[in-house]
């Protein structure tokens, strides 16, 4: 019984951060439209959450190899909480840039331990 919760809490955690890169998509002519910026501009908001996982990713695994995997997802799991919360108060394209960038570090921290 253990194991299906893990197997499910898992699925649920890979789930929110996969809803999450994908979720801003759909939200960029509003975005464009409420930072008044470019379309082009836009896509950059999801290009911070891209690099900020991969830097993370390249970094992470080793990391995690050393340390304790459980302690280094909670970590992250909070930190991309806090992220995705900043990116929903973001006043400004360069705070929602940098909050979509820590989100992607903090994403990347959950592949490896999973």
């Amino acid at each position: 019984m253990k194991e299906r919760r893990l197997s499910f809490l898992f699925f649920l955690v890979m789930f929110v951060i996969g809803t999450d890169t994908f979720l801003v998509s759909p939200l960029l002519p509003t975005l464009t439209q409420y930072y008044g910026i470019s379309t082009s501009l836009s896509g950059f908001i999801v290009s911070a959450y891209a690099v900020g996982y991969m830097i993370s990713a390249l970094l992470i695994g080793p990391i995690s190899d050393r340390h304790d995997r459980k302690r280094i997802l909670i970590i992250g799991l909070m930190v991309f909480t806090l992220a995705t919360a900043g990116c929903g108060l973001a006043n400004t394209f360069a705070m929602m840039l940098v909050a979509r960038f820590v989100a992607g570090v903090a994403a990347a921290t959950a592949g490896p331990q999973i």
